[in-house]
């Protein structure tokens, strides 16, 4: 279960959004969380939410928890309130305080990777309120000479670790929680989590692509290290050192195969840690291994199955995912780079995984773009089908609404007799000043009527009646009527007998079906969610035009078959 809660400055905490709450709702909360990245929460605020009104920019830390554990964490960030006093709040992810803090002018040598990584987070904490204060954690991430050295020139923390640690040596960075609240910060080569749960095209695989990129390709690289301090300047610029002394007087090195199929592509490479030539050379071939492949990257969106059964393990950023394709010999590993989670409807919930690779040969361009359109096909196929499930739920669901509009139209309708009523028990009060009946007793009367059209329609017709038993009974007919079959509950319209084991509850963003007070289904997002099912004869999916695709429970047998109906 999904809940978010807010906190102050003053340490004041409160409940934004619980499902079991129907007080407690937000509009289209969702939240997007993605590899190296701060992540966004947003969602919308209704007028008539209790802290409609509380959360205040850069002052409010809004959490969002799963099942007791902090799934996302950041600060109100902006709002905005639309012309019906909705409020529609952004919450960025607590890396971007890394954005609040600048690194002075420096220059930092014989340091390992976590000594500067670590020296960085020291001085981002000198400049931050405790707030946003991080504790340095695990640190996986190293370098060849274990040797590093940089020069920071007042960029934000957060673009000094990015271009000085991330884009140099690759890794993640990793928020965690302590069980006392401290906010650890972890430099992790890889998140290391291999999941369980296997991702098939039959299954919980949506779509697949495919991409060969050539922008980034070098065949030649120019390798510089560190600056040298004692060589004369030319102009402004201090010049590096080379490995023109240990390679023939070039400053580059080339790959043949390469050149003869791109073409002279150069590249400069830039190591500032380096001050040997000897290890620069070694760096500069390393730099071209890399450089002179076809880039390439295959991306998949997938659906957890641990949100229908936790069976299954839960699919976290950072997860690597056994994924099977076809056309592949082995499953590919890709890890999940970024998660757009619906908060309200898990359901809809999209998790991209990604995968990289390097090809040289046109023959591994050919391979790899057989396997991107046998991808395409799967990719196209899982669509239709799944556009044709959503079809018949789309259908169901505008069926139910016109079910509910006739039952709306029923209660403005006795609304309307119930506004009539009052209005003659108004004019039976005009002609009781004459009678008996004491001023107080008539200013009772006029109180209570004022009151029954309520934002909750609290119907407090029984006092009435209880002070007038002889002007008309019609109200406490209508009253009972209606509280026996209709109740209003704010935004919520629950329909069927109050004594029901069985009632439908109407509320902005589903329909549900509740049994013993138990939500057993609901329609919400084009989707329906049912606890359990029973299918006496068969289950369809599609139409008659395109082909109907069938379970049917084969008795003498005893199996459960899949049949497909239609033209092939």
């Amino acid at each position: 279960m999904f809940k978010i809660t807010a906190q102050n400055r003053s340490g004041i905490t409160y409940t934004l959004y619980d499902p079991r709450s129907p007080d407690l709702k937000l509009i289209s909360p969702k939240c997007t969380m993605a590899k190296n990245k701060a992540g966004l929460l947003t969602f919308c605020v209704p007028s008539a939410h209790p802290y409609a009104n509380k959360t205040a920019k850069l002052d409010t830390v809004i959490t969002l928890w799963q099942d007791n554990e902090i799934l996302f964490r950041g600060r109100a960030l902006n709002d905005e309130r639309s012309l019906y006093d909705m409020c529609e709040i952004d919450v960025e992810g607590e890396l971007a305080y890394l954005n609040d803090s600048v690194q002075p002018l420096d220059v930092y040598h014989n340091m390992t990777v976590r000594d500067y990584f670590a020296k960085l987070i020291e001085l981002h904490n000198e400049q931050v309120d405790e707030t946003r204060r991080f504790v340095v954690g695990n640190v996986t991430v190293t370098n060849s000479t274990d040797n590093v050295y940089r020069q920071s020139d007042r960029e934000h923390t957060y673009d000094a670790i990015k271009d000085k640690l991330i884009g140099r040596y690759g890794g993640c960075l990793v928020l965690r929680y302590g069980t006392d609240g401290t906010r650890y910060l972890d430099y992790l080569k890889e998140y290391g989590n291999v999941n369980s749960q296997r991702i098939t095209p039959s299954t919980n695989l949506l779509n697949m692509i495919h991409t060969v990129r050539g922008e980034d390709i070098a065949t030649a690289i120019i390798p510089l290290g560190a600056q040298l301090e004692d060589a004369e300047k030319i102009g402004t610029v201090t010049p590096r050192l080379t490995i023109a002394d240990v390679n023939d007087g070039k400053d580059y090195v080339y790959d043949a195969d390469a050149v003869e199929k791109f073409g002279w592509i150069r590249k400069v490479v830039t190591h500032d840690d380096i001050t040997l030539a000897e290890n620069l050379l070694r760096a500069g071939y390393k730099d071209l291994e890399a450089a002179k492949y076809l880039q390439g990257s295959i991306t998949a969106d997938v659906v957890d199955l641990h949100l229908a059964d936790t069976d299954y393990e839960r699919i976290k950023l950072g997860d690597m995912m056994i994924v099977e394709t076809p056309g592949q010999d082995a499953p590919l590993t890709m890890e999940v780079t970024e998660v757009e989670l619906s908060v309200d409807d898990p359901g809809n919930t999209t998790y991209t995984l990604g995968t990289s690779y390097q090809s040289l040969t046109e023959k591994q361009i050919s391979t790899r773009k057989d396997l991107g359109e046998q991808l395409e096909l799967v990719r196209d196929e899982t669509n239709k089908r799944t556009d044709k499930v959503r079809q018949e739920l789309t259908d169901y669901k505008v069926d139910a609404r016109k079910d509910m509009d006739s039952i709306t139209a029923s209660v403005t309708e006795t609304r309307t007799e119930l506004t009539t009523t009052t209005e003659n028990v108004y004019d039976a009060l005009g002609r009781l000043q004459d009678t008996a009946v004491s001023t107080e007793e008539l200013e009772s009367v006029k109180q209570l009527l004022i009151t029954q059209w309520s934002d909750q329609l609290e119907y407090r017709f029984t006092q009435v009646t209880n002070l007038i038993d002889s002007t008309n009974g019609t109200i406490a007919e209508n009253q009972r009527l209606l509280e026996q079959y209709i109740r209003f509950e704010g935004a919520r319209i629950t329909l069927g007998r109050s004594d029901s084991a069985i009632q439908a509850v109407l509320s902005n963003d589903r329909l549900e079906f509740v049994e013993n007070g138990q939500t057993i289904a609901y329609i919400s997002n084009r989707m329906l969610y049912i606890t359990d099912a029973h299918i006496t004869g068969s289950l369809s999916f599609g139409n008659a035009d395109t082909g109907l695709y069938m379970w049917r429970y084969n008795a003498e047998a005893d199996t459960f078959d899949l049949e497909f109906e239609g033209d092939d």
